[in-house]
């Protein structure tokens, strides 16, 4: 068994340059790792030394109304108490929880993987009863797969064009293994290969993830990425080893180097020179500096949303003409949410009446 995710959660690209990879002893339970960063004490990804490995996926939801349990501490609670989906399961249905949430368990126990949904008024388990399984952001179990919030979800998100996509990859690359499974959580395409601009929501490699991680549970290893995105090295812990350490008595290294994923090839490509390039052009754009519009679209020509910014961009200059063009421009390449090609539409109208047309 071998599962991969991307934790597609992004506050700066500082934010995802360096990541802690925790290892804890509790005093009761069992022992663990996840992928954090400073000041957090939930989980997000990671396994435990029974093989049980958790990825949590948001999924859509109703606005809280009142106190619960934030989700992350529900993971962390399930990685040290539990052994297999059954007590894990048992955890997650005990918790009332803020939001909606895919809790992705994989157990070395069970040789099986499966999706517990949870919403803060109901729970469903989603297996598929297949030899994979795939999880974005929207449920798929029988009792919330129709439900409202759900059906806006698939409709009006990039969640589930990054479902087919996945779908399409894992069909196309034959028997996984652990480096078709990191080809994968770094492939920047579209379907059908199509290339709909670097950074696209509807990407599996949006170019925003704090981390991407690979599990092997049945092995007790795990691979976890090193910047630039998922781009860099992926570097392998195996928990049996780390666990065995009982501590850090000396100042390590503690990856198994032999087990290294390589760089992302990518990295050496012109489109990813000009991605950096774009992203520098937007941060000067961003910090009220001045800059060359059509330097977005020369860096980027396929992004949806180069043609949003250089838009605004001109609008704040009064370039009313100019913004008409590239937001236009924006509605012919592939936009992640209905939300996003509203917006550009309402922009085409205010254009339209600063123009008088």
């Amino acid at each position: 068994m071998i599962i991969g995710r991307n934790f597609d959660f992004y506050v700066n690209d500082d934010f995802a340059s360096n990541k802690i990879v925790a290892f804890y002893n509790p005093a009761q339970g069992y022992k663990f790792m996840t992928v954090t960063w400073g000041g957090f004490i939930g989980a997000v990804s990671g396994m435990n030394e029974q093989g049980l490995s958790i990825t949590i996926n948001a999924a859509k939801s109703t606005l809280p109304t009142g106190a619960a349990t934030p989700v992350s501490l529900v993971a962390r609670e399930i990685l040290q108490y539990a052994k297999n989906i059954n007590e894990a399961l048992q955890i997650a249905k005990k918790r009332k929880m803020f939001v909606s949430e895919s809790l992705l368990i994989g157990s070395a126990n069970d040789k099986k993987a499966v999706v517990i949904e949870k919403t803060p008024v109901t729970y469903d388990v989603y297996d598929p009863n297949s030899n994979y399984i795939v999880c974005t952001n929207h449920f798929q179990g029988n009792s919330l797969v129709h439900t409202k919030e759900n059906i806006e979800q698939m409709n009006n998100s990039a969640s589930f064009y990054r479902y087919n996509h996945l779908m399409d990859l894992l069909k196309n690359n034959g028997k996984n293994t652990i480096q078709k499974t990191v080809d994968i959580l770094r492939d920047t395409k579209g379907l059908n290969n199509a290339n709909i601009g670097i950074g696209n929501e509807k990407s599996i490699n949006q170019f925003v993830a704090h981390h991407s991680i690979v599990f092997e549970p049945q092995k007790l290893k795990v691979w976890v990425s090193t910047s630039p995105w998922q781009l860099g090295e992926f570097v392998c812990y195996d928990l049996k080893k780390v666990f065995a350490l009982k501590g850090m008595k000396k100042d390590q290294e503690i990856i198994d180097s032999n087990l290294t994923i390589l760089p992302d090839t990518f990295l050496n490509t012109r489109i990813y020179k000009n991605f950096v390039a774009y992203r520098s052009i937007l941060k000067r754009i961003n910090d009220d500096k001045n800059a060359d519009p059509d330097s977005l679209i020369i860096n980027n020509p396929e992004y949806y949303n180069a043609y949003i910014e250089a838009g605004d961009y001109s609008f704040k200059l009064k370039q009313f003409n100019k913004a008409l063009g590239y937001y236009q421009r924006a509605l012919t390449k592939v936009i992640a949410t209905k939300e996003e090609e509203a917006s550009v539409r309402e922009k085409i109208i205010k254009c339209h009446k600063k123009l008088g047309i």
